[in-house]
């Protein structure tokens, strides 16, 4: 019995001692909203972490709120910016957000509704109120515009497929009208770690859809070289990320939301990148450089729709190779983790197969393990909603109760992805489980699900 009690206070200890907080933000928009978001836009401004929520609600309507955490996850401002859409005169429909280069925080937005159709700046002080506007002459779309840094200035891709650098007073540097070719159509930008170059991403188009990437000489706008990659159905390019090994990695998602993540390197050599076998069903959603060849990896673990993360080194051919893996109790996509001191930052946004539960955000702060010691009673779902596990922790036996009448199926998953029980279809709301002998001690996900919705829980056994 004391044996059992000694395990129990050092899972707990495990799961607490290095948590620092965990954040839900239904209350981060106003409005009237329907279940359609955009992923929260975040970045780290010295001790403080800023973000960007955003929500669509009604036709093309998208509210926004600016909400700044200090280190211990204590909301410290927040600023309604107001919405975009058809009836209003405040028209921000967010890009990204940046620390400031002579203000506190940077947000980038572009105007739909109000006629200008143009990229814009928004400067803003510590106090979240607005200092200063920059209103550009590059055109917005919804699909096709970008701004990224180049220390002291911005490159900016425009709607109408025109990529530019200028400085933080407006000025051009260089302006490129058409990247040389009729058939490419620019969509993401990334400036390369050491700032020398930017990498633009896009489709080109021909008898197929085919993702393209070309790298420019960032003094310049010179096109060094340009490189397809592969064929592709209909869907986006969302996201540009530069490596420290010198290449750039575009993702991309196709109409029925999989999402693929394609490498180039320096040289513009190309490749599909995916998980190693046992981690087939981790849906990337990004990767955050740490060193050469060393990235934390955001997204979702399938089985359960469960936030997931992990530390992955990328091989020398196409497998990304897991070092370890976490995930939470949250159903959703882990989008950004950024990289702090002795922890990291996790942000992302809950799944759509909520329905009305999907107004939610989450930003955890975790160890550099990935630990948050996130807890029984964390969910999104309200408590009637919710799979429950009774006892948890349990030492021969618990009672897994499904809330919904459909008929379910239960798996198991201990911490690293491996599957260890599966009950098959089954009815009645409750399951008992009991662990077979090879089952060891520790942390293990129980997701159920009935064709139409999965849900999650955390459960300790004991032997």
């Amino acid at each position: 019995m004391m044996k059992n009690l000694i395990f129990v206070f050092i899972l707990i200890f495990f799961c607490t001692a290095f948590a620092s907080w965990v954040r839900f933000f239904p209350e981060a928009i106003y409005g009237r909203c329907t279940g359609r978001y955009g992923e929260p836009m975040i970045t780290k401004v010295g001790d403080d972490i800023a973000i960007v929520f955003r929500k669509i609600g009604g036709l093309f309507e998208i509210y926004v709120k600016l909400v700044r955490l200090d280190k211990d996850g204590r909301i410290t401002g927040d600023v309604w910016l107001g919405y975009a859409g058809p009836d209003t005169t405040i028209d921000i429909n967010p890009i990204g957000l940046n620390r400031g280069l002579g203000s506190y925080l940077e947000l980038y937005y572009g105007n739909y509704y109000t006629g200008r159709k143009k990229i814009n700046i928004l400067y803003l002080d510590s106090s979240l109120t607005v200092i200063d506007e920059l209103h550009l002459d590059y055109s917005y779309e919804y699909y096709r515009r970008d701004i990224c840094r180049a220390d002291s200035s911005y490159i900016i891709l425009s709607g109408d497929e025109k990529i530019g650098r200028i400085t933080r007073d407006g000025d051009t540097i260089w302006h490129i009208d058409d990247l040389d070719t009729i058939h490419f159509t620019p969509i993401k930008l990334a400036t390369s770690k050491d700032g020398r170059f930017v990498f633009v991403a896009g489709m080109e188009h021909y008898r197929s859809s085919i993702i393209s990437v070309k790298k420019l000489d960032i003094s310049s706008g010179s096109v060094l070289w340009g490189t397809s990659g592969f064929a592709i159905e209909s869907g986006k390019i969302f996201r540009l990320v530069s490596t420290y090994e010198g290449g750039v990695i575009a993702f991309y998602k196709n109409p029925r939301f999989h999402r693929y993540a394609y490498y180039w390197d320096s040289l513009g050599n190309t490749r599909l990148i995916k998980p190693e076998r046992d981690f087939v069903d981790f849906q990337l959603s990004n990767l955050t450089p740490i060193d050469t060849n060393l990235y934390w990896a955001c997204g979702m673990w399938a089985p359960g729709n469960l936030a997931a993360i992990a530390k992955v080194k990328l091989e020398s051919d196409t497998i990304i190779k897991f070092l370890f893996f976490r995930t939470y109790p949250l159903h959703g996509y882990v989008d950004r983790i950024i990289p702090i001191p002795d922890s990291i930052i996790i942000a992302g946004s809950a799944d759509t197969s909520l329905g009305e539960f999907a107004n939610f955000y989450f930003v955890i702060k975790a160890d550099t393990l990935g630990n948050a010691g996130i807890v029984e009673g964390h969910s999104f779902l309200p408590s009637n909603l919710n799979l429950t596990v009774y006892p948890n922790p349990f030492n021969s036996s618990c009672i897994i109760t499904y809330p919904y009448e459909e008929e379910w199926n239960v798996k198991i998953f201990n911490t690293t992805g491996r599957l260890v029980y599966e009950s098959g279809k089954m009815s009645g709301k409750s399951f008992v489980w009991q662990p077979h002998d090879n089952v060891e001690s520790g942390l293990y996900i129980v997701v159920a699900d009935d064709g139409k919705r999965n849900l999650a829980r955390k459960v300790f056994y004991i032997k």
